[in-house]
């Protein structure tokens, strides 16, 4: 009897510490895009509400070119319309953010998912932007690292051969 009760309370301990070890979910929202406005920003509306979004975790560099600043903004104007496909007034997206906390600028910080892709996560994985961590809250800190440096390691991007000498 003592060995199950002292099973139940291990089993209890061990459900109470990984629930304590979750990270929590910032509230999320179906956005539609209505514009990129760089390639580290878009403005969306939700529920007729406009919002100017920038992508949590990811920065792009101020020492590239404005043509490559550019190459950026068209990279995730692409990726938002799959190559396109779709024009960028049709498009949807899921949007988790901390909805009443905003920048200097007046910007949501927030983690946007297309397609049940993360596009933060996309951006740096195609070598686009590098990590920036400041306002995240640490819930894809790992995932966001593992993307540039698998950017890096595969030279995408700014991390790719022309650019080398930039950094």
């Amino acid at each position: 009897m003592r060995k199950v009760i002292f099973s139940v309370l291990l089993a209890l301990q061990i459900l109470l510490v990984m629930a304590c070890q979750s990270n929590p979910t910032l509230p999320t929202q179906t956005a539609e895009v209505r514009r990129v406005v760089s390639g580290q920003s878009l403005d969306i509306l939700v529920g007729g509400s406009p919002y100017r979004l920038r992508l949590a975790g990811i920065l792009i560099p101020s020492f590239l070119p404005d043509s490559q600043k550019k190459e950026a903004q068209q990279f995730l104007s692409l990726l938002l319309t799959d190559n396109s496909r779709h024009s960028l007034s049709s498009v949807t997206v899921t949007v988790e953010a901390n909805w009443s906390r905003k920048d200097k600028f007046g910007r949501i910080s927030g983690y946007v998912w297309h397609n049940g892709h993360m596009v933060n996560e996309k951006i740096l994985k195609e070598g686009w932007a590098v990590v920036f961590l400041d306002y995240t809250g640490g819930e894809y800190d790992q995932r966001l690292l593992n993307a540039q440096n698998y950017a890096r390691v595969m030279e995408k991007g700014i991390w790719g051969v022309g650019f080398k000498s930039q950094r």
